[in-house]
């Protein structure tokens, strides 16, 4: 699983009627849900121009926009294609739009949560929202920044705010999955910055941890989308795959649309050193792709297609794997020069950067060099010659020498 989780903008999801800023809200929720995040980002901003002192629209969009940033940045990509991320070339400096927009929409909702703490010190929502506020700020500070020391303050804040809103409303177990994700990630630390941290005053337990976010999903009422993500994440971490793929699952069937998920699901199965059954997870990713589904369309098709093939690889499925990189290959070569588009209809959806860029010629060298490489063992040698030919005329030194080497063996 990924460090970037879905933290904060369940917290604003509660149901409202038609018309409210809450409905909109609602369906902004939807659409982040399923990483359809113009789409979320526009309901948020018309709860906000309905309801402007509600500060939990304004964390919800917070957490659009960095998500939107991530996206930007290549991170959301960088996670699910693992296989292809080391021949990928380094991603042009980042246009800081998203930022900006996420710190606009966090200091609004500061504003207004600390305005209310002023006249109100027992608002059991303004400690919430500003919680939230706070936890945005933290994920913010590990998954776009990398910087997890920066995160500690604004998670500290989160979790004190999110205590406070127990001991004012016992009721709210929403609150107990920042506080359990707290937890959690202080128990994770080494034991020696562990016991450094406790002199700091930050304690945590890996346990409990997991004791508050399952409270949170079984007993919540805003915030169980956000509080599953993190548990799968946690399991995955904890090297608990089934468990972590029985709750991508769920989130699956939840959110059709995110096809993240669903790449998760098959990566799992690759972590957990079962090749075979992640390629069929990957088959199935790829038919939905292949059948134009809503939001597979994101799903970069060169970068695809090598993750399957690298599955089936590493289960020595030879035959499997050789289609798999001819379907890559097929990619890079069309002619419209767009190798994430599917075979679908087009959605609204923002495409990954990845898709909107020039085909990447160094993973095309390395699907010549694979796909080559396969072929001269099933018995196709002189496709076999042809396509290492072109690997050992390639620019990059690694793919050149090997393919090289292999055509002499041939």
């Amino acid at each position: 699983m990924p460090c970037v989780v879905l933290l904060a903008a369940a917290g604003v999801n509660a149901q409202g009627q038609a018309g409210s800023g809450q409905a909109y809200a609602d369906r902004g929720f939807d659409h982040f849900y399923n990483l359809e995040l113009e789409e979320a980002a526009s309901f948020y901003q018309k709860a906000i121009a309905v309801e402007p002192e509600n500060p939990g629209f304004r964390v919800g969009l917070a957490h659009v926009r960095m998500f939107q940033h991530l996206r930007a940045a290549g991170r959301l990509d960088a996670q699910i294609y693992g296989v292809s991320n080391g021949l990928l070339p380094k991603p042009a400096p980042l246009d800081a739009k998203f930022e900006r927009a996420m710190w606009e929409a966090l200091g609004h909702a500061r504003a207004i949560c600390e305005k209310r703490l002023a006249a109100n010190q027992n608002d059991a929502e303004a400690h919430y929202a500003l919680g939230l506020a706070h936890a945005v700020e933290s994920n913010f500070h590990v998954n776009a920044r990398g910087k997890p020391r920066d995160a500690l303050g604004p998670a500290t804040k989160a979790k004190n705010h999110h205590q406070r809103v127990r001991e004012l409303d016992p009721a709210n177990h929403d609150a107990n999955f920042v506080i359990g994700g707290y937890e959690y990630a202080i128990g994770s630390v080494p034991g020696a910055f562990r016991w450094m941290l406790y002199l700091l005053g930050h304690s945590g337990s890996k346990s409990r941890g997991f004791e508050l976010i399952e409270d949170a999903i079984a007993h919540g009422k805003r915030i169980a989308p956000s509080a599953r993500v993190t548990l799968a994440y946690f399991h995955a971490r904890e090297k608990r795959f089934s468990r972590s793929r029985s709750v991508l699952e769920e989130l699956t069937r939840a959110y059709p649309r995110n096809q993240v998920f669903a790449m998760e699901v098959a990566l799992s199965f690759a972590r957990e050193g079962n090749h075979a059954a992640a390629a069929r997870a990957y088959e199935e990713v790829t038919r939905k792709f292949e059948a134009g589904a809503p939001g597979f369309g994101r799903l970069v098709a060169p970068r695809l297609y090598f993750q399957l093939a690298a599955m089936h690889e590493h289960a020595k499925q030879y035959p499997q794997a050789a289609a798999a990189y001819e379907k890559a290959l097929a990619a890079f070569d069309r002619a419209d020069s767009t190798p994430h588009s599917s075979p679908g209809p087009a959605r609204s959806d923002s495409p990954s950067p990845a898709a909107s860029s020039p085909p990447l010629a160094r993973l095309r060298a390395h699907v010549l060099l694979r796909l080559g490489s396969i072929l001269a063992v099933v018995g196709d040698k002189a496709r076999a010659r042809l396509l290492l030919g072109e690997a050992a005329a390639s620019p990059y030194s690694e793919v050149s020498r090997a393919a090289t080497r292999r055509l002499k063996n041939l």
